[in-house]
């Protein structure tokens, strides 16, 4: 439970931040205002995408498998940001891998802790594991973004999406070893 805790959690500072700076982000990478607002509109089109895959192609994967690709798609969307300078191609790139990552992270809070613990309390099990998410995704877009800039911002965003990537393997891989 503690390192799923910590996924989630890692995950609130960047799903919270982006979910205040998204177009901001997309100006300080260099776009200009109106593109960077049309590209973002794109996020909600994404989040549906990665919604509809988990239902038709991923319906049979196990909820860690789905975890581990939509937590693997938030650091990665952040690199091929990074790494654009600006472009169009690249800041297209990262809002609709951030947006489908987003998408399924929603599915992911729920599927995988039942998966894990089972149904019996369900609810207290999520409860639990909303506290620090709902925490930090409130104080994350303050604390990152508007305090230390938008380069500082998705270097320090990058490494919650990593810390979260990682948490997310380790537990994929505990799991397995349990099953076992």
């Amino acid at each position: 439970m503690l390192l799923f805790s910590l996924i989630v959690a890692a995950s609130a500072v960047v799903f919270g931040a982006m979910a205040v700076h998204l177009v901001a982000m997309l100006e300080a990478s260099g776009l200009a205002a109106g593109v960077a607002v049309t590209i973002a509109s794109l996020k909600g089109i994404a989040q549906v995408v990665g919604r509809i895959w988990d239902l038709t192609l991923a319906r049979q994967w196990h909820p860690i498998d789905v975890g581990r690709v939509s937590i693997l798609l938030m650091p990665l969307s952040f690199i091929l940001l990074m790494l654009g300078s600006g472009s169009f191609a690249s800041a297209l790139a990262f809002t609709l891998l951030f947006g489908i990552a987003n998408g399924l992270v929603t599915i992911v809070r729920g599927a995988v802790p039942l998966a894990l613990f089972g149904p019996k309390g369900y609810g207290e099990v999520l409860g639990i594991l909303a506290t620090p998410y709902l925490l930090l995704a409130a104080l994350a877009p303050a604390v990152v973004v508007e305090r230390h800039g938008y380069g500082i911002g998705e270097a320090v965003l990058l490494a919650a999406g990593l810390l979260s990537f990682l948490g997310m393997e380790a537990m994929a891989l505990w799991y397995r070893r349990r099953r076992r």
